[in-house]
């Protein structure tokens, strides 16, 4: 998925159907080896008990219970989390909600840590704790930084003051604008019409491949989106993230009007977080 539900019923059903999945499969499991005639009752009370392959087939229902067990934990990224959030989510605020779920994934992680550390170490419980507690906090970031750009659009981030090329512009004229401006995206003109874009990793990618002396016409992309003045900065984000791009061209009344790149909607953010 491009992004989670909107929906706190749907993140809800779709988070909780992992574990019961695991679950399922342990029922599953278990209902098939109990009744084959080859496999021990005392292995599937105590698979760890042996070594040979009947014990390893009476650990696998018993391996998805504790994967569900450990995945239904209330803590960012594990379902559990998410399903917190849901049920929270249905009384409060969708920040309010995960403000809570990351704070209890936060205790989860030093808990797993404090464990990690005791003698004898163990360096998993550490990874998972510092996995867990990175985590929660991107997803707070993350929600964070939608709710912000929900009230934001493309118009108020907009810079007028940009740079177009020709399609007959070397890359090398290209690397010369970037070393002299703080522009690193360019749409491509012909006449007062755009009929490309060329990104900074195209810049970058290109001049590996073919050197300062191929032309812009070549490597620009004739295919990308385009958004509008009166669009969400959200939105801007998701496609995006959806084309690995950074930047994207802003058309009004059919003609270009200026350029919105990940760092302008980041800004946003950044400044209205501190």
């Amino acid at each position: 998925m491009s992004k989670m539900p909107d929906s706190p019923k749907q993140e809800f059903l779709i988070s909780v159907s992992g574990p019961l999945s695991n679950v399922l499969l342990a029922v599953i499991l278990f209902s098939m080896l109990y009744y084959a005639p080859w496999m021990p009752r005392e292995a599937l009370r105590h698979p760890m008990a042996g070594e040979s392959l009947v014990y390893i087939l009476a650990y696998l229902p018993w391996a998805n219970l504790m994967l569900a067990a450990f995945n239904m934990l209330p803590a960012f990224p594990m379902d559990g989390g998410r399903v917190l959030r849901a049920i929270l989510a249905l009384k409060m605020s969708y920040i309010k909600a995960t403000r809570i779920a990351v704070g209890i994934g936060h205790i989860f992680a030093v808990i797993f840590a404090f464990y990690g550390l005791v003698p004898p170490m163990n360096p998993v419980l550490i990874l998972i704790a510092l996995f867990i507690y990175i985590a929660a906090s991107s997803e707070e970031t993350q929600v964070n930084l939608s709710e912000t750009l929900k009230t934001f659009r493309v118009k108020d981030v907009l810079n007028s003051r940009f740079v177009t090329l020709e399609k007959s512009a070397p890359i090398s004229k290209v690397l010369e604008l970037i070393f002299h401006s703080h522009q690193e995206d360019f749409p491509v003109m012909e006449i007062d019409r755009m009929i490309g874009f060329i990104t900074r990793n195209d810049i970058i990618t290109a001049t590996h491949q073919f050197g300062p002396g191929k032309s812009v016409g070549d490597i620009m992309r004739a295919d990308l989106p385009v958004i509008t003045p009166e669009d969400k900065l959200l939105k801007v984000q998701g496609i995006m993230e959806e084309k690995g791009i950074r930047a994207l061209p802003v058309i009004s009344g059919g003609r270009l009007c200026g350029i919105v790149t990940m760092e302008d909607i980041f800004r946003i953010y950044s400044v209205l977080s501190r």
